[in-house]
């Protein structure tokens, strides 16, 4: 589906799962289409970016040992789609 306000197609968003949900130091991204890059970004409840990297299958590991444990927004970006999912640390 694309956005009315910002023209961006949405990722198919039954096609990605996030594993572990609740996570612990690590999580995936399973679904994703391998040879293409991601951006990914994760924000705080203050809206505050902590994290960005850039993904190319769903192999790599987010690592989070860095984030205190809590509630955050993923947000993934392809070339011309996004995908929001919230994901606990624990």
């Amino acid at each position: 589906m694309i956005s009315p306000i910002t023209g961006i197609q949405d990722l198919n968003e039954t096609a990605l799962t996030y594993a572990p949900n609740p996570a612990g130091n690590y999580f995936q991204i399973k679904g994703i289409q391998s040879g293409k890059t991601y951006q990914i970004k994760i924000v705080n409840t203050l809206g505050q970016t902590l994290m960005r990297r850039e993904i190319k299958n769903e192999q790599d590991q987010i690592d989070i040992r860095s984030l205190s444990n809590g509630l955050y927004m993923v947000q993934i970006e392809g070339a011309t789609s996004q995908h929001f999912r919230l994901i606990k640390k624990q």
